[in-house]
């Protein structure tokens, strides 16, 4: 056991469960915000195909007009295998927050920043043109709900203390103030 998971209590399984999770739930939003943007569209699984193809086959995304589910499938074990060393690298990031970080939510939110201007540098140079192809609203937005994503998980497995207030307080919202009585 490394003097991290000693001092907090956390062991190398706990890790795991929070990267594993981290990944999945991430990469999930990510890729359903785009299967959303995709079918609102018109033509669902354009946008792994797209990526894919430029990746794969140096395309360039405007040449690409069909789907090729051999190109989804290649570029989603790509895309959740990235997301699984982001979720590696969260778990990591989390517990020594937790560890040493007398502010962690202004800590966590300058790692998203260097985590936003990391993705949007390596795909400018890996996948050039698909972030002005996708949109680069379209792309902060489906990043920024992986990150609230994860947070959220990270916050009901780390502090359930935070997240029953989180939920109460929602549930409260949602009744309105004539229904509480």
């Amino acid at each position: 056991m490394n003097d991290a998971a000693r001092n907090t209590g956390h062991s190398a399984a706990d890790f795991l469960y929070d990267a594993f999770y981290s990944a999945a739930l991430g990469g999930s939003a990510v890729a359903l915000f785009f299967l959303a943007v995709d079918v609102a569209r018109g033509d669902a699984l354009l946008t792994p195909t797209v990526i894919g193809a430029v990746l794969f086959q140096g395309a360039s995304p405007g040449e690409v007009a069909r789907v090729d589910l051999a190109i989804v499938a290649f570029y989603s074990l790509v895309h959740f295998a990235i997301f699984g060393l982001l979720g590696a690298a969260i778990s990591v990031l989390v517990h020594e927050v937790e560890l040493h970080s007398k502010h962690p939510a202004i800590l966590l939110f300058v790692v998203f920043a260097v985590f936003e201007v990391g993705f949007f540098g390596a795909a400018s140079v890996l996948l050039p043109g698909v972030i002005a192809w996708l949109g680069y609203g379209q792309v902060a937005a489906a990043n920024l709900l992986a990150a609230a994503t994860i947070g959220a998980f990270l916050i009901s497995s780390h502090r359930p203390d935070l997240w029953l207030r989180f939920r109460n307080s929602a549930r409260l919202i949602a009744i309105g103030p004539t229904d509480r009585d």
